[in-house]
């Protein structure tokens, strides 16, 4: 992988695209793998010599490579298609970045704009299996965002749990009166797919979604962005599925049976609910899928300023609920 530094050289007049470039994103990784821009065929740089340039992406966060360029032209067609692919896997724009493209003349350096674009969410999720992790040029869980309200320490990291790769969310800060702390990952995914789905977690805390007043909802939850939200989480404190509503309605706290410290299969089914609540998805038709500990630290209690929770593969097929 070659990093550029930012590049102020003469920049000639774009062509005329015929569209936007577009983009196909690997699934595993959110990288994108493959740029094509359609152009004017008798125009640099596709009128040019295939080796008279060099093509630079550059992503919003001032990041840019070099990438490799081909240009495909049909017979009697006025455009071509200059594709576009990185010299070094995972080294330019993901999901959810922005991008530009420049073609630098090798004999003059002279720099042609070739448009952009805002890399969409693929149509499903990305890294479902929660185990492929990102160096650079930003750190974390591929795909995947991070919400995080905690001043203490909190870390998103790869872990073998009991023979099975996954994902360790963990956090820990002061405690304070009346507080909850969250550390969550998060993506959007289409309200299809979010409806039914199952998630490996191994909770290191039991859920206490059944009482009045909870202070431990680390888990799975679904939301819109109208407020609405479903929240999953493991107990061994109850024998069958559990559900409480909280915040007017606009909350509900699903708790399945499962066992602290082995891995149990969190299931998602918002059909069950449909009578009484239901989530409304943007004009997008993606809603919220996040994975992670949410608790209440109280005054005095140094033990609940921490929790930790794993999890795993993240699958649209149903299973039963419960534990492995």
């Amino acid at each position: 992988m070659v990093v550029l530094p930012l590049l102020s050289l003469h920049c000639a007049r774009a062509p005329d695209a015929v569209a936007d470039p577009a983009v196909e994103v690997d699934p595993v990784s959110g990288f994108v793998e493959r740029i094509v821009v359609t152009l004017p065929k008798d125009e640099p740089p596709v009128a040019a010599a295939a080796d008279a340039y060099d093509y630079v992406v550059i992503t919003d966060d001032r990041f840019s490579a070099f990438w490799n360029g081909t240009a495909r032209a049909r017979d009697g067609e006025r455009t071509a298609s200059l594709v576009l692919t990185p010299q070094a896997l995972e080294s330019g724009p993901s999901v959810g970045s922005s991008f530009t493209i420049k073609a630098i003349a090798r004999a003059t350096g002279n720099e042609i704009a070739l448009g952009g674009a805002t890399v969409a969410q693929p149509p499903g999720l990305v890294d479902a299996r929660l185990d492929h992790y990102l160096a650079f040029p930003r750190a974390g869980l591929a795909g995947w965002q991070l919400d995080s309200s905690m001043r203490g320490e909190r870390h998103v990291s790869p872990a073998i749990r009991l023979g099975r790769r996954a994902t360790e969310i963990a956090a820990k800060g002061p405690p304070g009166a009346y507080e909850w702390n969250w550390a969550l990952v998060w993506e959007r995914v289409p309200y299809d797919q979010a409806r039914r789905l199952d998630v490996l977690m191994r909770p290191t805390r039991a859920c206490d979604g059944t009482s009045d007043a909870p202070l431990e909802l680390s888990g799975v939850s679904v939301s819109d962005d109208s407020g609405h939200v479903v929240e999953y989480c493991i107990s061994p404190r109850v024998s069958s599925e559990r559900v409480n509503e909280f915040a007017g309605g606009h909350q509900l706290v699903v708790v399945q049976p499962g066992r602290i410290g082995a891995w149990n299969v969190v299931g998602i089914d918002l059909d069950r609910y449909a009578t009484f609540f239901r989530l409304y998805p943007p004009a997008d038709g993606r809603v919220r899928l996040s994975l992670g500990i949410r608790f209440h630290a109280t005054a005095g209690d140094a033990e609940s300023g921490s929790d930790t929770a794993d999890f795993a593969d993240v699958r649209v097929a149903r299973a039963t609920a419960g534990a492995r």
